[in-house]
C-alpha cells in the first residue's frame, strides 16, 4: 500500500502522466470500491441480528 501511495505522489508531482488520465483512473477504481462497500453494508444490515454475532 505504501508503494501505491508513493507511486501516486511521484506520478502527480512529476507530471509524467496527464492528470486527466490519472483522475479517470481514480474514478474507475473508486466506483467499484464504493459499490462493493455498499454491498457489504447491505449484507451487514440484513444479518446484524444473527445469533452469536456482536453488533458493536
Amino acid at each position: 500500500m505504501c508503494f501505491m501511495i508513493t507511486m501516486d505522489i511521484v506520478l502527480r508531482k512529476s507530471n509524467l502522466i496527464n492528470p486527466g488520465i490519472l483522475y479517470t483512473f481514480y474514478v474507475g477504481m473508486g466506483i467499484p470500491l464504493l459499490i462493493s462497500a455498499g454491498k457489504f453494508f447491505i449484507e451487514w444490515i440484513r444479518n446484524k441480528g444473527a445469533v452469536g454475532e456482536n453488533i458493536f
